[in-house]
């Protein structure tokens, strides 16, 4: 009977451990989950603001081209 209850106790102890250990990696898929959307949305963000850079780049070298051509027949 002693052995069985001390069997019964470690069995016990040891799903309550494996719950912990199940609930602690949750958290962390969770925690992941979360850095990944957050750097998923960096992304875009960054993404965005290089479009509007390459733009604004764009535009700059399209006046300073016309800017040139004036000088120049000036």
């Amino acid at each position: 009977m002693r052995g069985q209850q001390s069997a019964t106790r470690t069995i016990a102890h040891n799903v309550s451990e494996s719950v912990e250990g199940t609930v602690g990696v949750q958290y962390d898929i969770e925690a992941i989950g979360a850095a990944s959307q957050a750097a998923s949305q960096s992304a875009g963000d960054m993404e965005l603001l290089a479009a509007s850079l390459f733009s604004g780049a764009e535009a700059l070298s399209n006046g300073v081209d016309r800017f040139l051509a004036e000088v120049r027949t000036a």
